[in-house]
């Protein structure tokens, strides 16, 4: 065997060895690029959800406040009415 014939296997083998390191590494990108995807996707679900959770906690504290005062109004008016039937 000649020099060039050992040089020309030692490039044969690097390359193999580079384009098989090269597969491995654009493999590793397409899984990372898809769980990114997913990420990003589970992350804007998280997103929409807080946003709902605080518009349901407003509604929530809107209605609490209203039945409070229909309550302190309903309960006014019956201590008037027996204030009014004690006092007449």
């Amino acid at each position: 065997m000649s020099v060039s014939t050992l040089s020309l296997a030692r490039y044969e083998t690097a390359l193999s060895t580079m384009r098989s390191r090269y597969e491995q590494g654009r493999g590793q990108l397409a899984l990372l690029k898809e769980q990114r995807e997913k990420k990003e996707a589970a992350l804007e679900e998280i997103r929409a959800n807080i946003d709902l959770w605080r518009k349901v906690s407003v509604l929530l504290t809107k209605a609490s406040d209203y039945a409070r005062r229909q309550l302190v109004t309903h309960i006014e008016k019956t201590v008037t009415a027996a204030l009014q039937t004690v006092l007449s």
